[in-house]
């Protein structure tokens, strides 16, 4: 499975990328090496809820580490991927989190495609 496979609208992914830190995608894309994504919030009405730069670009080769979780070597340093999960099994308890992502549109998956190719200049491959 892929991050793109895994995002569905009741899977919620954390991005940890060294420079910009914790990222929580509304809607992911596979590349042939990498992923790009769209924030939480980029379809929101009021300007204050959507993020100033709501569109990222990774690129490297994309490795599955575990259940739900990739890592990704870029040039910028290592980027992992995780799907955030409930309690249970001795994981990690992402209960808050996910509460919180809960209140904000995903938007138009197709939409969300579009900004993301205008935005960096890419074509995104179609889903797999």
């Amino acid at each position: 499975m892929t991050p793109e496979q895994a995002k569905q609208p009741d899977t919620y992914l954390e991005i940890d990328h060294p420079l910009g830190g914790k990222r929580y995608p509304a809607h992911i894309f596979d590349l042939d090496q990498g992923v790009a994504w769209i924030e939480y919030g980029w379809s929101g009405l009021g300007p204050l809820s959507a993020p100033s730069n709501p569109i990222h670009l990774v690129r490297g080769k994309v490795e599955a580490t575990g259940d739900g979780q990739w890592q990704i070597q870029s040039e910028d340093g290592l980027v992992t991927i995780r799907t955030l999960r409930l309690a249970g099994g001795g994981s990690l308890n992402d209960e808050d989190t996910i509460m919180k992502l809960i209140d904000f549109p995903e938007g138009d998956r197709e939409r969300a495609r579009q900004r993301i190719e205008e935005n960096l200049n890419i074509k995104l491959p179609l889903q797999k």
